[in-house]
């Protein structure tokens, strides 16, 4: 309701033209006569509510002698309808109908949820539909589950660079090599967490990786992993890790936060499947443009 007109309409979509343009154009002013001059090119004349309501009585002595009552409430209707249809032409130069329709059609939510929802609901119902397609159901927790979770341990630090010199080869991350490289790269996914794993420290500087019978490894009592329950199949673990169980195998990642994923052999994760088919269609879209 924040993100309507304020009217609702049983079978219709009312649509708040003022609040989706405030997302579509960057202007200092988001009155109609602003927003038909950036979209149309076209000036619209901006008239008082006072003289609008004395052309409605056909009250308005100002107009000029001999104009009548019906002249001047005709004046007054086509000043109306003129906004309407300034108002359609807007919707119909940005292409908005037709761009929420593809919108909803390829994140896989209803027409309204488009304009009306943030970029945390598509990405949750993108996330639904693909891991439908590998018999996963994803998790609604209510609001006692979400609070009793445990706290946030780590969290996303970017640092700003330092203003200087460089005498050595600055590395430069984008969208493409950072985040979604490292998700890929190492399956970090929802669906191949295996829960964190001891470690015992051995004298040396560092822990060994032991696989034991404790909670949600290796066959013990399940394990708490966010608001679920984690108890993985007996003999996973060890199988994941060489023989000796001095070190990970290769593929398996143990996150520094001590959480383990399993490789990318053993179970493809959703998220990462995501994220490629993004980034090969991001790369495919930049091509086809380079093209034409």
């Amino acid at each position: 309701r924040l993100h309507a007109s304020g009217i609702h309409v049983t079978g219709r979509i009312v649509i708040n033209l003022w609040r989706t343009l405030r997302g579509e154009l960057k202007l200092q002013s988001y009155t109609l006569e602003s927003c038909a001059h950036a979209v149309l090119r076209r000036r619209l004349p901006c008239f008082p509510a006072k003289t609008l309501a004395r052309w409605a009585r056909g009250g308005d002595s100002a107009i000029g002698p001999g104009v009548g009552i019906a002249h001047q409430r005709w004046r007054a209707i086509r000043h109306a309808t003129s906004r309407s249809n300034i108002t359609a032409r807007m919707m119909e130069q940005l292409d908005l109908v037709a761009r929420t329709a593809e919108q909803a059609r390829i994140f896989g939510i209803d027409f309204f949820s488009v304009l009306s929802r943030g970029s945390q609901y598509r990405v949750e119902s993108m996330l639904l539909r693909l891991a439908h397609t590998q018999n996963y159901v994803m998790i609604s927790p209510n609001k006692e589950q979400v609070a009793r979770q445990p706290a946030m341990e780590c969290l996303p630090l970017v640092m700003e660079p330092e203003s200087k010199m460089y005498d050595d080869p600055v590395a430069v991350l984008d969208f493409q090599s950072l985040y979604p490289s490292m998700v890929i790269a190492y399956n970090l996914c929802y669906s191949t967490c295996m829960g964190r794993v001891p470690r015992d420290v051995d004298g040396g500087d560092g822990g060994s990786i032991v696989a034991r019978q404790t909670p949600g490894l290796g066959g013990g009592p399940p394990a708490k992993l966010g608001v679920a329950e984690l108890a993985l199949p007996r003999g996973l673990l060890p199988s994941l890790i060489n023989g000796d169980g001095s070190e990970a195998a290769p593929g398996v990642t143990c996150a520094p936060n001590g959480v383990m994923f399993a490789p990318h052999s053993a179970r493809p994760g959703v998220l990462p499947r995501l994220l490629k088919e993004i980034l090969d269609t991001r790369v495919m879209v930049k091509q086809a443009l380079k093209r034409t």
